[in-house]
């Protein structure tokens, strides 16, 4: 997880740099970290790599990106 950088949240087509707190998420945005596993499912998290949002989505990623 990436969490510093410059980008700020919801920044389209960061670098991968993020600032704190925040991660990239499967688009390649920069969202909160504390949105995974919060009970809600986030498409921006829903992928493998985050375990489809720590478990709020329902394992299918929706192949968006």
């Amino acid at each position: 997880m990436q969490t510093s950088g410059t980008s700020g949240s919801g920044s389209s087509g960061s670098s991968g740099s993020c600032t704190e707190g925040e991660i990239v998420d499967c688009y390649g945005d920069c969202v909160p970290a504390s949105w995974i596993g919060d009970g809600d499912c986030e498409d921006y998290l829903n992928c493998e790599e985050f375990a489809y949002d720590g478990g709020d989505c329902d394992g299918e990623d929706t192949g968006d990106w």
